[in-house]
């Protein structure tokens, strides 16, 4: 299932993960290789200090035949029993010299086979230098050196020089071998090293250009997702401001029609020369009082048609739920809907833009007046209070509500219920982007008939406040 789900995923993140895992091989196999080459260089020294061992040691023997016939001879010459000490250390030190041999080239049927060899003729040779200490002891010198003339030790000596030359010319090939197979193998680790390291380090270099790329693209695509978001909030507004027309033209109306009956009275007192100035005073402060309110109205409307008002601030909800009910007010009036506010007061402040959640509370309006369109006990109930360390804003009607089997679709792109050319599909994935972009949660909760909606919003904290001032 892993390998499937990998299979699926875009090239450039398969790239990056081939990428990724031959460098992860190719240093596991350079940890594999330097550990085994590692592994044979220490097998290698172990047996090159073996072979130098095994020469020392027959060399040693050597040593010790060579001290034992001139103590020998010493004895034989001066007669003095001082000379015989080397003969006699040689003899305890030979028979330990071979025990250990024996020991060490156990697994080596080469030198054992001379060391079986060797024993014999070392004994032959003692025994010789044995029977002529004895004849000079016993008989003198003439007969200790006649017995020495008949050549019986030489030739054994000579027979013992030739075992230890062949097992010495051996050794010293294998340890010559040992160093030629270390240096090949060292050679062989460097350069495979340095191949291997070249390979994951040129590996790593493209993972990492592109993973960049990747993360440039990612960019790119976030900046194009958000240039389309901010393009279907401004289609959704003018679509908004042209359905609301109607209400916003007679919420101008009426102001209008108050300043054109005072201006009329007014003319009329000064035509018939019933001019009063008190009353006027009052009249011009009534009208400043209904310019004001068309100014507000076109303010908001002027500022709620903007699409390039991106920054977040500390903002009020109550605010902006009566500037969205200056654009909706007719609207409900028209249709007969029933509007029920429910607002806690001295409601905390949430950090926000309140362009983009005033969108928000367009689009539950909208939905909400299409829903209940052609019924005469139509009711909105809209509250908004603060629960813990977020406020909650709680959509409710009594409408035809949304059935179960499509409520998990009704965030989704261009999903929509409505009739043709009646919606777009994009109101609440809207509403749902920009509740997200605010930290926030929106979902549309379970109900027999209507529909409720409940937006959660957290609070604006001193912390808080004092990182966006930092």
């Amino acid at each position: 299932m892993k390998f499937l789900k990998i299979l699926k995923l875009p090239s450039r993140k398969k790239l990056i993960l081939a990428g990724t895992g031959l460098a992860l091989l190719i240093f596991m196999f350079l940890g594999w290789m330097s550990y085994w080459n590692s592994k044979k260089l220490l097998a290698n020294q172990k047996a090159n200090h073996l072979s130098r061992t095994v020469v020392y040691r027959f060399e040693e023997l050597l040593s010790y035949m060579k001290d034992a016939q001139t103590g020998q001879r010493g004895f034989i010459l001066t007669g003095k029993w001082s000379y015989l000490e080397p003969y006699y250390n040689g003899i305890t030190a030979i028979h330990r010299v071979l025990r250990g041999l024996d020991e060490i080239t156990k697994n080596d049927s080469f030198t054992q086979q001379r060391l079986r060899a060797l024993e014999p003729l070392i004994d032959q040779c003692f025994e010789q230098l044995h029977q002529t200490i004895l004849i000079r002891k016993n008989e003198g010198l003439p007969q200790a050196v006649q017995a020495i003339s008949t050549g019986i030790g030489k030739k054994a000596m000579d027979r013992i020089r030739q075992l230890v030359s062949e097992v010495k010319i051996k050794e010293l090939n294998r340890t010559q071998n040992y160093f030629q197979k270390s240096g090949q193998m060292a050679r062989n680790t460097m350069r495979s090293l340095v191949i291997g390291f070249s390979l994951a380090f040129f590996l790593l270099i493209f993972t990492i250009h592109q993973l960049f790329r990747e993360r440039h693209e990612r960019k790119m695509l976030e900046a194009e997702k958000e240039r389309l978001t901010l393009k279907s909030i401004a289609q959704n507004k003018l679509a908004t401001l042209g359905e609301i027309a109607t209400g916003v033209a007679h919420e101008i109306n009426q102001p209008l029609s108050f300043i054109k009956i005072i201006f009329e009275s007014t003319l009329r007192d000064v035509k018939s020369n019933r001019f009063d100035l008190g009353e006027l005073v009052e009249d011009c402060r009534e009208s400043l009082a209904q310019v004001e309110r068309i100014s507000v109205i076109i303010d908001h409307l002027r500022t709620f048609g903007r699409s390039d008002v991106l920054d977040f601030r500390e903002i009020k909800l109550d605010t902006v739920l009566c500037n969205t009910l200056i654009l909706f007010k007719r609207r409900l009036k028209l249709q007969n809907i029933v509007y029920k506010p429910t607002i806690q007061k001295n409601l905390p402040t949430i950090y926000g833009n309140a362009g983009k959640l005033e969108q928000v509370f367009i689009n539950f309006f909208r939905n909400t007046i299409d829903s209940l369109e052609g019924r005469d006990d139509g009711e909105i109930e809209v509250s908004i209070y603060a629960k813990n360390s977020c406020v909650e804003i709680c959509f409710t009607d009594n409408g035809s509500g949304i059935p179960d089997d499509i409520k998990d679709k009704i965030f989704e792109p261009f999903f929509t219920t409505k009739e043709v050319d009646k919606g777009t599909g994009l109101g609440l994935s809207i509403s749902y982007g920009i509740i997200k972009e605010h930290n926030g949660n929106i979902e549309c909760l379970a109900r027999e008939r209507g529909t409720d909606f409940l937006i959660t919003l957290p609070i604006i904290t001193a912390r808080h406040k004092l990182d966006q001032t930092s």
